[in-house]
């Protein structure tokens, strides 16, 4: 079973045409996305500057305000590509795919026939369970309007039906492990989430840095950021991973 596996679109609609000339010459039987479809510089910039100065982010920015309908246009080109490959796809928010109501809503609303939010659910294939969590994984940090932001408790709490899978199962998250490509990024639940849950293989993004490790008996693959033209392929049967440029 061949797989996809990309991240970190930002918005980068150019991308799309060399994407779908790769897709088209590939023989894939499912698609992975690890989240952060959009930009918002606006909610982000505000987000980190409110921290710095030590105060409460304002909502209410008139760049925040109309960064939505970006959204909103980054999110429907995105479906509305991946929808076109007549692939199943499995896909999760990133810590930029802000705020959590609006990325739901959008989603759903699009009613995509080919995409699948893993995110907090279980799915199953031939010979894979697949389960996934999104946005940025840290110990104690909540946040979902400027940035998705979740805890260790709330993490542990979503994925806590993976000890009852009795089958090897794919993983997707969008914050990488404590690892050799993780850019100073990574977090430290996620590896205790290999540790105890122990994937097959573990999909994430977040860094922009591809790579590939084994951590415990899990293969943990970041693609890079598809913005930049990077992917990876992975055979789920056999393990073989190839990180790729377009």
């Amino acid at each position: 079973m061949l797989s996809l596996v990309i991240s970190d679109f930002h918005g980068s609609v150019e991308i799309l045409d060399p994407l779908e000339k790769m897709i088209n010459e590939s023989d894939l039987d499912v698609i992975f996305f690890c989240g952060d479809i959009v930009k918002g510089h606006k909610r982000g910039n505000e987000w980190l500057a409110a921290k710095a100065e030590n105060r409460t982010p304002n909502r209410e920015k008139l760049g925040i305000i109309t960064e939505k309908d970006e959204d909103i246009m980054y999110y429907k080109k995105f479906y509305d590509f991946l929808d076109r490959t007549n692939i199943k796809v499995f896909t999760i928010p990133g810590n930029m795919d802000a705020p959590e109501s609006l990325y739901f809503e959008t989603l759903w609303r699009l009613k995509k026939k080919n995409i699948n939010l893993a995110h907090e659910l279980i799915y199953f294939m031939e010979d894979f369970a697949l389960c996934g969590f999104g946005g940025e994984i840290n110990e104690d940090e909540r946040e979902d309007f400027f940035v998705l932001k979740y805890t260790r408790d709330e993490t542990f709490f979503a994925l806590r039906k993976l000890a009852y899978l009795k089958k090897d199962f794919v993983l997707l998250t969008h914050t990488p492990p404590v690892c050799t490509f993780d850019d100073g990024r990574g977090s430290t639940v996620v590896n205790e989430i290999i540790k105890r849950y122990k994937p097959k293989f573990l999909f994430c993004g977040h860094s922009h840095q591809q790579g590939k490790e084994k951590i415990e008996e899990t293969i943990v693959v970041n693609p890079g950021a598809l913005k930049n033209g990077n992917y990876a392929t992975v055979d789920l049967k056999t393990g073989e991973v190839r990180l790729k440029s377009l």
